[in-house]
């Protein structure tokens, strides 16, 4: 049974509690549209909370809160930078909640994540929803960030789409990616990055990740993201359909949807399911965990 609820959480009132027995998400209504955590009952939250920002509201600085956030790229200029720091709408569902951005001032944008549970899974079904609101139309992608707590690992697929002699795989790097960083490793099938509170560098890439998933594991619990990457499809930052990021602090896991024009009053819209689930062992290397996790996503 799902049970949808308003709670204080952080600082922050009114925040939406969705649960069931099983797994829980939180989100606030008091800043946004964010997401704050998603865990098992009385276990630690997956996704990074900022202990200097909780509760706050209001202003003109950008905070990073952490949580889930939604972002529209690429990132030009004040996009997609326009702070998140005033009270949202929201509706609740039966099973779980619509949560609506204001219109942002600079662009014209308005943002929306729609959050549903089942009864009796570990798995959230998240939908973004970005809307033209302004009076000129825009090419955009709709970017799906998840700030995850620190000292994981996070791994994602090498494709295994046959292209005959064509490439089937892009690896993206910004100005300051260091592929030579211990944090990040290229193996056969597939990718990996640590956080690491000492690597005091930004690191990022990006994937044109046809797969379209990526997990990360922190201490004996698992989270996976999956969306739909279309084969074919024009993505922003040089075909990058996953991005992540990672500094002393966090690290974030990231989805994109195709690069879209979007007329005033058109929106666009991208899905993910979120997954969680437990391990047996604490301290997995990345070749177990690759084989785990790549026999969940199998099944």
């Amino acid at each position: 049974m799902v049970k949808v609820e308003l709670c204080n959480y952080n600082g922050w009132e009114d925040c939406v509690k969705i649960s069931n027995d099983r797994i829980e998400v939180i989100a606030t209504t008091k800043i946004g549209p964010r997401v704050l955590r998603f865990a098992f009952p009385g276990e630690d939250n997956i996704f990074y909370e900022n202990s200097s920002q909780k509760g706050l509201t209001g202003g003109e600085e950008w905070r990073i809160y952490g949580g889930h956030r939604l972002w529209h790229g690429p990132q030009i200029g004040f996009r997609p930078n326009e702070p998140d720091n005033e009270a949202i709408s929201y509706v609740l569902l039966e099973d779980g909640v619509i949560l609506t951005g204001n219109r942002e001032d600079k662009s014209g944008m308005r943002k929306q994540i729609t959050l549903r549970i089942p009864s009796d899974e570990t798995e959230v079904e998240v939908i973004h929803s970005i809307t033209n609101q302004s009076v000129w139309p825009v090419e955009l992608t709709a970017w799906a960030l998840s700030v995850m707590a620190g000292g994981g690992l996070a791994l994602w697929p090498n494709t295994k789409l046959d292209t005959g002699f064509l490439p089937n795989h892009a690896l993206v790097s910004w100005p300051y990616t260091n592929l030579e960083d211990s944090r990040f490793r290229i193996h056969q099938n597939y990718m990996s990055l640590r956080q690491d509170s000492s690597g005091k560098d930004w690191f990022k890439v990006g994937s044109s990740n046809v797969e379209g998933w990526a997990v990360y594991l922190l201490n004996n619990t698992v989270f996976i993201k999956e969306y739909d990457h279309l084969v074919g499809a024009a993505y922003s930052d040089m075909g990058s359909s996953f991005e992540i990021y990672t500094d002393i602090d966090i690290i974030e896991l990231e989805s994109l949807s195709p690069l879209t024009r979007l007329e005033p009053g058109q929106l666009i819209q991208h899905k993910e399911t979120w997954k969680l689930f437990h391990t047996d062992d604490k301290e997995l290397d990345t070749q177990r965990a690759w084989n785990i996790i790549n026999n969940v996503i199998a099944d």
